[in-house]
């Protein structure tokens, strides 16, 4: 299969701030490996993987991002 068609697994890190309804100020940091599919952008990824955090642990729609990193899981 050529290089441009296989997917490319990454590790993710990101942490998120928001603000509950109370107002208690709230922070999280996660980390995940992401399998990319071919063509998909870096953009795409960073979208897939808030989505899949904020539905995954109830944060609102705009956290605001206090951390992201996005390297390829390799050494």
């Amino acid at each position: 299969m050529p290089e441009q068609q296989q997917t490319r697994d990454y590790h993710c890190v990101v942490t998120l701030q928001w603000q509950d309804t109370r107002g208690v100020l709230n922070v999280s940091t996660a980390d995940c490996v992401y399998r990319a599919r071919p063509g998909q952008t870096a953009q795409q990824i960073y979208r897939s993987v808030l989505d899949h955090l904020r539905a995954q642990s109830n944060i609102p729609a705009s956290p605001s991002v206090m951390h992201w990193s996005m390297t390829p899981n390799q050494l």
